[in-house]
Order: C-alpha cells, then structure tokens, then sequence
C-alpha cells in the first residue's frame, strides 16, 4: 500500500504559527496581571507606583499641604531647638511698641516686621491700639530671661512660662508679644476679652500671623494659652491655620 505524503503549506503554516506564538504571550500575560491583581487584593495593598506611594504618604504627613522649605514655617517648641547662633538674617524696628522694649526686642525679622507694621496700622484705623512689647530675643537674652523665671518661679512652674534658652521663636525674629492700654500693656490672659485682643484674634491671619498659642492646645504647643503671642507664617499658611483653628505643629504635620 502507497504511502501518502502530506505537504506543508508554507505560506499558510508561518502565519498559523506566529498567531498562536501571539495568542499564547497575550494570554500569558493577562494571566500574570490576574495574579498580580489577585496578590495586591489578599495582602491590602493597591497596584500604585513608588512616586504614588511616596505622595500618599506625604500627603498623610502633610494634610494641610504645607510647605516646610519655607523658612517662615520654621518650627521652634520644646521638641526643635535652635542654637546659639542662630539668629534672623535681618532685622528692622516696629513702629509701635512699649518704652519697656529695648533696641534688640522692639525689633523683628525684616518680613515679619513690616507685616507688623501693617497689622498695627489696621487696627489703628479700627480705632484699636495694639503695640508690641517683645519682638526679636537672642540666644543669651532668652538665656537672661528663662533663668529669670526660674529664680523666682521654680523650674516647674518657669517652663510653663518662658521658654528655655535655643527653645523661644522670638530668636527666630518671626514671634511678638503684643499687649494695649486696657491690660496697661501687660501679657495676661485678660488681652482675650479686650478690644484689642479680640480684634488680634481675628484679624491677625490677614496679615501673616497666627496666634501661636492658643486655648485648648496646650498638649500641642506645651504652652498656655497665650492670646497676646503672635507669629508670622505668611498669609496663606495663616489663613489655613486660622480658619482650620490649628496649631503650627499641626499645620506641619508634626503634632
């Protein structure tokens, strides 16, 4: 019996090759992204790229999307210290401030000083008198002034109350205490219930400022209340703090 010879088609059989050889990468790659998508859902975890994680994580640690290359952000309390070099690159006088105040604390940081200048004028349109009684504090007048309260107080009871030495933002040039006639230019917290700090408090974030201290934050800040310490951050990072009544720390991130 003749043996039957079959014969191959080429210009049939190369094109069936190449379509399966096709066929099977692309189901064999949809099998691998099943199984990848598959891993990603029992372990919790979502298919993003490192640049997207990144962002997501910064975002949780960033929620307020602060700019912490900002100099004027920088974050002075008992947990970030400066040293005894530290001080602003410029500084300039106010234009109100107590007769108490000296040649060093009746200034601030140039930006910040001019800031001031236009708050207090505001206010003084408004018929209220706001002035600043310390401003700019080097290293070794904080110094003075923290062992000050210590002598006289206790360090307990003076850690409440000043800041220690490298521990102030008034080193950073960037802080005030303000104080008016109805307190008889005093820091109490009395200056809440005044013209003046009433209008402070709700006005200050206009001009750049925050109130650096203020009531119920105290596990934040480590500080009282302070209705009369103001400092500068810029407009946009003040209104966002003011009208989300946060503290710097919590702006940063770093509560």
């Amino acid at each position: 019996m003749a043996k039957t010879k079959f014969k191959i088609n080429k210009k049939r059989f190369i094109p069936a090759v190449i379509f399966v050889v096709m066929l099977t990468v692309l189901l064999g790659s949809v099998v691998f992204e099943l199984v990848l998508h598959g891993n990603s859902m029992m372990w919790g975890s979502s298919d993003m790229s490192i640049e997207a994680q990144k962002a997501r994580a910064e975002k949780k640690n960033n929620p307020y999307g602060a700019n912490k290359k900002d100099p004027y952000l920088v974050l002075v309390n008992k947990d970030n210290q400066m040293t005894d070099k530290d001080k602003p690159n410029s500084t300039k006088a106010v234009e109100h401030y107590t007769d108490t105040a000296t040649t060093e604390t009746c200034t601030m940081e140039t930006r910040a000083a001019n800031a001031f200048n236009r708050l207090t004028s505001a206010a003084e349109d408004d018929g209220v008198e706001i002035v600043l009684t310390t401003g700019y504090r080097s290293y070794s007048t904080q110094k003075k002034l923290y062992d000050y309260y210590v002598n006289k107080f206790g360090k307990s009871k003076a850690n409440k109350q000043s800041a220690k030495p490298g521990w102030s933002e008034h080193q950073t040039g960037l802080a005030a205490d303000t104080s008016s006639p109805e307190v008889n230019y005093q820091l109490t917290q009395d200056y809440a219930d005044t013209a003046a700090g009433k209008w402070l408090a709700k006005h200050a974030h206009t001009y750049g400022f925050i109130i650096r201290y203020p009531k119920g934050k105290q596990d934040i800040t480590g500080y009282e209340y302070e209705p009369w310490h103001i400092r500068y951050v810029g407009t946009k990072a003040a209104g966002v703090i003011y009208k989300n009544n946060l503290t710097l720390e919590e702006y940063l991130g770093e509560d």
